[in-house]
């Protein structure tokens, strides 16, 4: 078996990633409750929503960029993904 092998730079996209997914899932909530999507938005897992934000990234945008942005801009930029997901 091959052991895994955790860089500085891997535990530092995963943090900016599940940053990421944090902003995006309180998004989320805020717009839940106050009627603007559907509760299947609420069902989402970590993984689904980081592939979302994956999926959504312009190629101009960098993982740099994305720890920078608001839980609204997230939102934006992945809208036409969760809606596919929902």
């Amino acid at each position: 078996m091959t052991p895994i092998t955790i860089t500085a730079e891997t535990r530092r996209i995963s943090e900016i990633l599940d940053d990421a997914c944090d902003k995006l899932h309180t998004a989320i909530v805020v717009l839940f409750v106050a009627g603007q999507i559907d509760d299947s938005a609420m069902e989402l897992d970590e993984f689904q929503l980081t592939e979302i934000i994956c999926n959504s990234m312009p190629n101009h945008i960098t993982l740099e960029d994305l720890a920078y942005a608001s839980k609204s801009e997230l939102y934006r930029m992945c809208y036409d993904e969760l809606k596919a997901a929902m």
